[in-house]
């Protein structure tokens, strides 16, 4: 589920009316999550991510915005 459509506090309105939707499905969660999980996990927003420079090793010196992490034990950030 989207983080948009969550929230940690109760509507703030009486105005505010709730839908739910139920549906049944013929599969089980677990074959449902093998099936995302083979296309590919993937977030629907794109936002600037950081990783510091010595992380990197450039792959074409013509092409800077390409290269490959070296290591695994950086930590990607939000901002600088």
């Amino acid at each position: 589920m989207n983080s948009e459509y969550l929230s940690s506090t109760a509507p703030t309105t009486s105005k505010t009316e709730i839908n739910y939707t139920y549906e049944k499905l013929d599969t089980t969660l677990n074959k449902l999550t093998a099936l995302q999980y083979h296309i590919g996990p993937q977030t629907d927003k794109k936002y600037p991510t950081y990783l510091r420079d010595d992380a990197i090793i450039v792959n074409n010196v013509s092409n800077p915005t390409s290269g490959t992490v070296k290591g695994s034990s950086w930590n990607i950030r939000g901002g600088a």
